[in-house]
């Protein structure tokens, strides 16, 4: 699930629980360009569980006034928690180093703390269908980390002459993740 830009008037951007019930929260990434007022997450009665989930740019993260709150294996960012949360003790504060949110673009880049940090809670793909896990373990939020290949191809001499040697390099280079940097060689004679 992907909650961004959401605002509330007090508190409950993405999720606001005043009545009994259960929810759960499972790869979410809730998330605002700009610091954002309120609690992402206020619950005033009912049990909320939260796991492998990205909370970003909220002025509290999760506030508890009444219910009972379990979080584990998320990812807090500029998000304080308030009140009683149980668990935590496999959440972690870092940035979760978006693209690009100011254009809602909350895919992970290949230094986010999200990644490889999540538990499996048998979620199999990511909010665009991509497979979970990609490299060594389950990606924290909605998104998982992707591999952002770019190639390249270069001949060498340019102009080519014919009877000459002719260098033609090809690489691919992964910004994304898992990082990886491949390169191939080829040399052949022009006749």
């Amino acid at each position: 699930t992907l909650f961004v830009r959401n605002v509330a008037a007090t508190n409950g951007s993405a999720l606001y629980l005043g009545s009994s019930g259960t929810v759960a929260l499972l790869h979410t990434t809730i998330a605002s360009p700009t610091v954002g007022a309120g609690a992402a997450i206020y619950v005033n009665a009912g049990t909320v569980g939260i796991t492998n989930t990205i909370i970003a740019n909220y002025a509290v993260g999760i506030s508890n006034t009444g219910g009972i709150v379990y979080q584990d294996y998320n990812l807090l960012f500029n998000a304080p928690s308030a009140g009683t949360v149980d668990g935590g003790s496999y959440s972690l504060t870092g940035n979760p180093a978006f693209r690009d949110p100011a254009n809602d673009d909350y895919d992970l880049t290949a230094s986010s703390a999200a990644i490889d940090y999540g538990t499996n809670v048998g979620v199999t793909t990511d909010l665009d269908g991509n497979p979970r896990p990609i490299g060594n373990g389950y990606d924290i939020g909605a998104y998982e980390a992707m591999p952002n290949l770019v190639i390249t191809k270069v001949a060498s001499p340019e102009p080519a002459v014919a009877g000459t040697s002719l260098t033609y390099t090809i690489s691919i280079v992964n910004s994304g993740y898992p990082t990886t940097a491949l390169g191939l060689v080829l040399s052949d004679t022009l006749s």
